[in-house]
């Protein structure tokens, strides 16, 4: 059984979590996998559409943070499967998912930076 059914009073954590911080994201459950989607903009003023699946074992996995918008091919800072490299071993159970949605953000103002400059803005770590 899903995470979300048998967790019903964490579920609501979340949606209240996204309705006060985040009020442009919105919940989205297909074949069984919930997700969170909605704009992100950058100081740069771009809009980027960005989409958060919750792992089976959340909140004990951090969930995995994917841009719904098109980036360029050899964008760093991204794991094989496409998804977002937005921390490193950083999550822990008691964070919402509003976490990932503000670690996302700086992650796509720090794209934009390294679209406009070449260089990305912080440290590098190994993205297997």
């Amino acid at each position: 059984m899903a995470w979300f059914n048998e967790q019903q009073n964490r579920l609501a954590i979340e949606r209240r979590a996204i309705a006060q911080s985040f009020p442009q994201m919105e919940f989205f459950l297909k074949a069984n996998q919930l997700y969170v989607r909605g704009a992100i903009h950058t100081g740069y003023g771009k809009t980027y559409d960005l989409i958060i699946l919750y792992p089976d074992t959340y909140p004990y996995e951090a969930p995995k943070v994917f841009s719904g918008t098109p980036l360029k091919a050899n964008t760093p800072h991204r794991f094989r499967d496409g998804s977002l490299c937005v921390h490193y071993n950083e999550w822990s159970p008691s964070y919402t998912v509003i976490v990932a949605i503000g670690w996302a953000a700086h992650w796509f103002h720090a794209y934009d930076a390294w679209v406009q400059t070449g260089d990305w803005p912080g440290k590098e770590v190994s993205h297997g």
